[in-house]
C-alpha cells in the first residue's frame, strides 16, 4: 500500500483547488505529476470541521505537511473555533486568535499544520473576496459597472442571495473578459486576476511556509 502525500492541502471545493493551484503557480514550480502538494476537497466546512475528518487526515503515517483552507462566510468564530480545537489535539501553544498571517504549526515529531481561513483570516467572506482583490486596478471602472450591474439585477428580481454577493459580483466581472465566463482559477493563471497582487502576498509566503518552499 502506497504512502500517502507527505504534503497535503485540505480545501472546501473544485473552485478553491484551481484557484490556489491557479496561484503558486505564478509563484513556483508546480509540477503535475509529482504535484508538490495535494490537494484534496472537503465538500463543506461542516464535514472538513467533524470530529474525526482532520485527525485522521493528520494522524495518516508519512504526512509531513498538512494545510487546511476553510471559507469564513459570515461565521469566522465559529470556523476558528473548529480548527483551533483540532490544532490543540497535536500542538502546544496555539494562539487564541488566529494569526492575519496564516497559522503554521510544528509538533515535536516534525510534523506541520497550517490554517488560513478565507479571505485574510480575520473577516467574514470567502474566496471570491479574496480573488476580487486581485482584480487589477486598471479594470477599476469595470469592476465598479459590475457591482452596479448586480445590484440592478436584484431590484429586477435576480435572486441572489446576500451571503453569495461575492460570488455573483466576481462572476459577473469575469463574464465580460475576453473570453468570458472563465473559472477563478483558470483567470488567476491567465492573469486576468493579478497573481502577483500585493493582497495575494500574504497567502503565498503562508503556503510556502507551511510546505517548505523556497
Amino acid at each position: 500500500m502506497p504512502l500517502p502525500d507527505p504534503n497535503q492541502l485540505i480545501v472546501e471545493g473544485v473552485d478553491d483547488l484551481h484557484a490556489v493551484v491557479g496561484l503558486m503557480r505564478n509563484h513556483m514550480v508546480w509540477t503535475d505529476a509529482p504535484r508538490p502538494v495535494e490537494i484534496k476537497i472537503g465538500k463543506s466546512a461542516s464535514e472538513i470541521l467533524e470530529a474525526a475528518y482532520l485527525p485522521t487526515a493528520f494522524k495518516q503515517s508519512g504526512l509531513v505537511a498538512l494545510g487546511v483552507i476553510l471559507d469564513a462566510d459570515d461565521v469566522f468564530e465559529s470556523r476558528w473555533a473548529g480548527v483551533k480545537r483540532f490544532c490543540e489535539q497535536f500542538f502546544e501553544d496555539v494562539p487564541a486568535i488566529l494569526p492575519v498571517e496564516g497559522l503554521v504549526l510544528e509538533n515535536s515529531d516534525g510534523k506541520r499544520c497550517g490554517v488560513w481561513i478565507m479571505p485574510d483570516n480575520s473577516s467574514a467572506g470567502m474566496l471570491e473576496t479574496f480573488c476580487k482583490q486581485l482584480v487589477p486596478p486598471e479594470c477599476a471602472s469595470t469592476w465598479q459597472l459590475a457591482t452596479q450591474s448586480i445590484e440592478s439585477a436584484r431590484e429586477a428580481g435576480a435572486p441572489w442571495r446576500d451571503a453569495h454577493k461575492e460570488k455573483a459580483l466576481i462572476h459577473t466581472w469575469l463574464a465580460w473578459q475576453d473570453p468570458p465566463g472563465e473559472k477563478i482559477g483558470i483567470s488567476i493563471t491567465r492573469k486576468v486576476l493579478d497573481p502577483h497582487s500585493q493582497s495575494a502576498q500574504p497567502f503565498v509566503r503562508w503556503f510556502k511556509n507551511l510546505y517548505k518552499i523556497a
